[in-house]
């Protein structure tokens, strides 16, 4: 299996469990973060993973690096100071289109954590791929830094770049977010996206969509799109249809070496409708390293898009038998 090293801030999440009363209302506390979410799936599936970020030296960040070592995660490239962590609170989880975030992510640890060239250094050492997305550089100027020199260090390195545009609003502008992604994006080998982002970030001029079949079609053409801006080894589009209030089919659109590949259209109930993005990018990102056909990669990473929606938390920690077996 292949050594992978993810950079992003760890979160903890409060979900809001719902009630007649507001009274009555209570939070569940998970564990999660963009990047964590997708190494964690793959620590499950076998990989060495490692992560780059930092901690605050107390309960909290004991509890996660307790919970980050029971998933086999190597805990050597984790930081600790006495700043804060970043928080989300979630409502809705079983709705899209209902789903309330509210973050509390400014002057963070993670905000303030400084990448030198030794914990960069020591980071990358023997990795093969390195996560990271767009949430990161939003969080500060210094982080947009970091990103920067991790891109450079890496690609020095022949080091693998998987990239996850995850365009958030509440975290910065649009204006902002696609001047950096256009900065960057001639450096990644491996990019995830969809329609939406595309459109909003890049300029994609998207078509309405009403069927899932439109939006493969629109996924499509966007990545066609994208493929004139710059050239990767692989793009990897998430695609999803609402068909009732908590029931959505999901998909993927993989383009490879000039060839499409779609994946098999799933449907599930929703329970929670974070960390689907994430545990997709893994779910490609496993499926290639391992040199599957790339219409096993396609259809891998639609049911486990899917199964990460039916499960309550951040990230998918089913092996690669449940989910398939999930699916028959």
């Amino acid at each position: 299996m292949s050594k992978i090293l993810g950079y992003g801030e760890i979160l903890i999440r409060f979900s809001v469990v719902p009630s007649i009363k507001f009274s009555q209302e209570y939070s569940k506390k998970h564990i999660g973060g963009a990047e964590l979410n997708s190494v964690l799936s793959l620590s499950t599936w076998g990989h060495e993973c490692s992560f780059l970020s930092i901690l605050p030296n107390n309960n909290d960040g004991e509890e996660i690096l307790n919970y980050l070592k029971k998933n086999n995660l190597c805990l050597k490239n984790i930081h600790s100071d006495h700043n804060k962590i970043g928080k989300y609170f979630a409502k809705n989880l079983n709705s899209k289109k209902n789903l309330i975030i509210e973050y509390d992510r400014k002057n963070s640890g993670f905000s303030k954590f400084e990448l030198d060239e030794k914990i960069i250094s020591k980071a990358l050492k023997n990795k093969e791929v390195l996560i990271i997305s767009g949430i990161s550089p939003a969080l500060s100027s210094l982080c947009q830094k970091n990103i920067l020199r991790l891109i450079r260090s890496a690609k020095d390195r022949k080091i693998k770049i998987a990239y996850d545009v995850n365009y958030r609003s509440k975290l910065w502008t649009l204006e902002r977010a696609s001047h950096f992604n256009k900065e960057i994006l001639d450096n990644i080998d491996f990019l995830f996206a969809n329609c939406g982002t595309a459109r909003d970030i890049f300029g994609f001029d998207l078509n309405e969509t009403k069927t899932i079949d439109d939006v493969i079609i629109e996924s499509k053409r966007a990545i066609q799109f994208l493929n004139t801006i710059s050239k990767f080894e692989l793009i990897s589009f998430n695609v999803r249809n609402s068909i009732g209030e908590d029931n959505n089919l999901f998909g993927s659109v993989i383009f490879h070496e000039n060839k499409f590949y779609e994946g098999e259209h799933v449907s599930i109930e929703i329970k929670d409708c974070i960390g689907g993005g994430d545990s997709f990018l893994a779910a490609v990102v496993h499926g290639y390293l391992n040199n599957w056909e790339m219409k096993k990669v396609a259809d891998f990473s639609s049911k486990t898009f899917a199964n990460t929606h039916s499960i309550q938390g951040d990230h998918n920690l089913s092996t690669e038998l449940e989910i398939l077996n999930y699916f028959k």
